[in-house]
């Protein structure tokens, strides 16, 4: 089995950041108190946000030379213990899935043998106190079962299950689980379904599109 190479992620130096920062400050500044009124106006601010993009360009790359391997590494790990964490799972809920049928079998033959007995005390056929001395010899149901290594508590719960898709609703269906924040809204899905359709204004309800103009620097 080939081993995998360590990743070592590159130290995080403030040292190192601080100019950037110094120009980032200065940018901002720069930012703040700019006023366009004239086309030599437009050129300097251009060049500007020209050197502003190479910056971001450079904190991109200092950012992903420590997150890209951070990520690699994190994405080894997980990969490494996935079938461990799979099996592990699979192994304890098939174990649980048993135990709980014996348990539901077990108390469901006591009860039915209790419901016996009481109908046959309700008809008389035996005494009474011979009924109550055969519910006694019922073999008890445990709800804890102990062992040195450990113990399983059986419990009732409620348990809901989703029995109809959203397609499967009505309309007031629908609106009544949106208001109770049981639908959750996608706005990029729903921005990009607007685009889509070419139109101006709100073209799907609540979403309207607008023109506007927008600069896209070329560096």
């Amino acid at each position: 089995m080939a081993v995998k190479k360590t990743i070592t992620p590159a130290p995080v130096d403030a040292k190192e950041l601080a100019p950037v920062k110094a120009r980032i400050t200065k940018a901002e500044s720069y930012a703040n108190a700019l006023v366009i009124k004239t086309d030599d106006d437009q050129k300097k601010a251009t060049s500007a946000l020209s050197e502003l993009n190479r910056m971001g360009d450079d904190i991109t790359a200092r950012k992903e030379a420590i997150t890209k391997p951070l990520n690699a590494a994190l994405k080894s790990v997980r990969d490494l213990f996935k079938p461990l964490e799979m099996a592990h799972t699979s192994a304890t809920t098939l174990i649980k899935r048993k135990l709980i049928a014996y348990h539901d079998a077990k108390k469901k033959e006591a009860d039915e043998e209790a419901a016996r007995i009481a109908a046959r005390a309700a008809k008389g056929t035996i005494k009474p106190e011979t009924a109550v001395r055969k519910m006694d010899e019922i073999a008890p149901v445990e709800k804890n079962v102990k062992t040195e290594e450990g113990a399983v508590q059986y419990k009732k719960v409620r348990v809901a299950t989703i029995t109809k898709a959203v397609t499967d609703l009505t309309d007031a269906q629908i609106v009544e689980h949106a208001r109770a924040g049981l639908l959750k809204w996608d706005n990029v899905a729903a921005i990009k379904a607007a685009l889509a359709t070419g139109k101006e204004g709100e073209v799907l309800a609540g979403i309207t599109v607008a023109v506007e103009t927008q600069a896209a620097n070329i560096r």
